[in-house]
């Protein structure tokens, strides 16, 4: 494997963390709403837009 194809295979592994990262968050967050915990949903749906974002800059990456 070529150093650039290790480069992408890093970048893909590091995207599909992130994405899985995003939907644990969002489950947190549906969870803590159900269970009335406002601020915790709140904390909660900051983390899935911080994911959010690392996922699409690591999709730009890819693009490259």
């Amino acid at each position: 494997m070529t150093a650039s194809g290790a480069e992408d295979e890093r970048l893909r592994e590091k995207h599909a963390a992130s994405i899985a990262k995003v939907h644990a968050w969002r489950v947190r967050a549906n969870q803590a709403r159900v269970a009335g915990r406002k601020a915790d949903a709140d904390r909660c749906d900051d983390k899935v837009r911080d994911w959010v974002s690392r996922a699409k800059q690591i999709e730009q990456q890819l693009a490259q």
